[in-house]
């Protein structure tokens, strides 16, 4: 269920806010029907003749002045990412802001963990998972559905694009659900005698008895608002999850955009790296280090990775791809160790309402990286 969920946001952000290579397109009188890839050498010395090296948005025109590309327009690189919704927009230039805006949409609905968490402790962990998967499913294929075979206008289709984005976005509430119910599935608490016993004991109570004293979402609010120690830990594991999510963010967008390296060679490769890190993480847990310090480790080795980058892009690919790799390994380390344990800090009764909080408040920082990215310019946006 996690791999299809990841999937789905993947495959989400390839199609709508991925950025294929491009270039202005050829004048007709030039090269009539011309394509990104290079036909012929006298095409590739049109090219060279007319579009500015290095430049992805200028031509020149018979007089050898340089001009925005006009009624032209732009031509695509297919070859890695195929038809994408940025060449059928024309996401790029002046409105490359609205590609972002898909990204940001879609970590948005992560920010839906706050109030589904807080469903999941009143009808449990397996209703709320479920209800989110259908709800997922269901608006993900109708949307589908309506923007490849309803005629509309590119306008119309990017506020199709955008709910169809927000509702994946919800695949992250499903995780923080599903996640809180594998760790009570898996707690050593249920395999102790006293946890066995304490199960037997819940189980001959009446349905009536149990459920007297559980709290409504008012009191699970007051709960964790009138305490400071909780606030305090509510604080803390806020800023954890908004800075973990950030670099996690940035990093795979780095590696997914690094020059020198095939974006699926280097995707494939962080998804190998990153389930690397998730089993480090967990043994890590293990050993005498604990949770706290496992975390601590974890966060300086991405910190280090992400100093040590913007010194080694520009001149030297390979220890640049070895760096990023290390520090997404790092990071994924860090996401899996602070999952744990901001769990295990909290009760039973308002754990998936403060996992839900750490979630929300994660998605901030994933909805900060599409936006740095697009306000960031060509010059600097390698060393974000």
């Amino acid at each position: 269920m996690f791999a299809v969920l990841s999937g789905l946001v993947g495959y989400y952000y390839v199609y709508g806010a991925a950025e294929p290579e491009h270039r202005c397109r050829l004048p007709s009188s030039v090269w009539p029907n011309d394509q990104y890839k290079i036909m012929s050498l006298s095409h590739e010395k049109l090219i060279d003749l007319w579009i500015p090296k290095d430049d992805k948005y200028h031509i020149y025109t018979s007089d050898r002045e340089k001009i925005v590309c006009g009624l032209d327009g732009w031509v695509y690189d297919r070859s890695v990412y195929g038809f994408t919704f940025t060449e059928e927009a024309q996401l790029i230039s002046k409105s490359r802001a609205k590609r972002s805006t898909i990204a940001t949409v879609m970590q948005s609905g992560g920010i839906s963990a706050l109030f589904i968490g807080s469903l999941s402790d009143k009808f449990g962990r397996k209703t709320a998972a479920r209800w989110v998967i259908l709800l997922i499913f269901v608006i993900s294929l109708l949307t589908q559905i309506a923007m490849q075979w309803i005629p509309m206008s590119v306008n119309a289709k990017f506020d199709v694009l955008l709910f169809n984005h927000f509702t994946a976005g919800l695949s992250a509430s499903s995780f923080a659900v599903i996640f809180v119910l594998l760790l009570e599935l898996t707690s050593s608490s249920h395999t102790s005698l006293a946890g066995n016993s304490a199960l037997e004991f819940i189980r001959a109570q009446s349905l009536r008895a149990v459920t007297q004293n559980e709290l409504s979402f008012i009191q699970k609010v007051k709960r964790l608002l009138s305490r400071r120690v909780t606030i305090q830990k509510l604080l803390i594991i806020g800023a954890i999850g908004f800075t973990n999510l950030l670099l996690y963010i940035k990093i795979s967008y780095g590696l997914g955009a690094m020059h020198g390296i095939s974006s699926y060679v280097g995707i494939l490769i962080g998804a190998t790296v990153e389930a690397v890190g998730y089993i480090s993480g967990s043994v890590l847990l293990i050993t005498r280090l604990g949770r706290k310090y496992a975390f601590i480790v974890f966060t300086t080795l991405t910190l280090l990775c992400v100093l040590i980058i913007p010194f080694l892009i520009e001149q030297h690919s390979l220890p640049t791809v070895i760096i990023a790799q290390l520090g997404k390994y790092a990071i994924s380390g860090s996401i899996c160790v602070s999952w744990i344990y901001v769990s295990e800090l909290f009760s039973t009764s308002i754990r998936s309402s403060a996992n839900g909080f750490f979630s929300a408040i994660s998605r901030v920082g994933a909805i900060i990286a599409p936006v740095i990215d697009s306000s960031v310019g060509e010059k600097y946006i390698r060393i974000t």
